[in-house]
């Protein structure tokens, strides 16, 4: 088994070296520079009959986890909308991104640094509302002065089971990942930076103690993870990467059984499909 966490010019070459070797592939995101690339990799793969996972950690977040289980139990109702934000100031000079002195590998990318991002935030909308129909995507470049050739992005996705947005801000703070999740009775927001969940359910009862309700029981929530989260980083863990340890857990174990991967090749070839569709549109690197 190979993990391949280089710059992601090079995965396609590494990739295919370590198929021809018999590895198994974990490929840190994007995982392939381009979706035609990433075609040939899977083709590769399958021809040689290895696994071959993109690092979606965030999909398999304890929040997200915690979100599946209220789906599957039918609590939750159908998905109809997906909002993911990522706010992340890595267009100021002092961020690796927005360096001017040391160009970062990501810069080359179609949508330049943000592409390093998108693969996390296209896979949240894959999982909860199916492979994109359509895509409308705006890209800008607010600050005039940095080095990025873009600092924003807003998507809107029309998917096979809902819908869904998309938005990366380069300068904005305070800095947080931040999923959202709409269903028919209830609705669930994760802050991946502080691993807060906090969910919204549908009552019987007069509509004005609903929002009382609701609040008090998040409220606890809050209280509860924050102090949880501050317990888990003294002791020392995964920080915001909670879901990688559960994601490299669940793809050892298939290797050793023999069973599927925890991704899907189709889940990589969707979310790979949106994020071409994305920066179609985006300003020139």
């Amino acid at each position: 088994m190979v993990h391949i966490a280089t710059p992601p010019q090079s995965h396609f070459a590494i990739g295919v070296d370590a198929l021809k070797a018999g590895a198994h592939l974990f490929v840190e995101k994007p995982i392939t520079e381009s979706y035609e690339a990433w075609v040939e990799l899977r083709r590769r793969a399958r021809d040689a009959d290895r696994l071959v996972v993109e690092d979606y950690n965030y999909r398999f977040d304890p929040a997200v986890l915690r979100i599946d289980d209220l789906i599957a139990s039918g609590q939750f109702g159908p998905v109809r909308h997906v909002d993911v934000r990522f706010f992340q100031a890595i267009g100021d000079p002092s961020h690796a991104f927005g360096d001017r002195n040391a160009l970062h590998p990501t810069r080359s990318l179609p949508a330049g640094a943000i592409s390093d991002f998108l693969p996390h935030m296209a896979s949240l909308v894959q999982h909860f509302v199916g492979s994109h129909e359509s895509v409308t995507a705006v890209w800008r470049k607010q600050d005039a002065q940095g080095v990025l050739p873009s600092d924003s992005f807003v998507g809107l996705i029309d998917a096979h089971r809902g819908t869904a947005t998309m938005a990366f801000n380069a300068n904005s703070l305070p800095e947080g990942f931040w999923l959202a999740v709409h269903g028919a009775n209830m609705q669930a927001t994760v802050n991946f930076y502080d691993g807060r969940l906090t969910i919204d359910r549908a009552m019987a009862g007069p509509s004005a103690l609903v929002p009382v309700r609701n609040g008090l029981r998040q409220a606890r929530d809050v209280g509860t993870n924050a102090v949880g989260s501050l317990v888990k980083k003294v002791l020392g863990g995964p920080g915001n990467y909670r879901g990688l340890w559960v994601l490299i857990e669940r793809f050892y174990s298939a290797l050793a059984t023999g069973g599927e991967a925890p991704v899907h090749v189709q889940e990589i070839d969707d979310v790979n499909r949106l994020v071409a569709a994305c920066t179609e549109t985006a300003l020139p690197a």
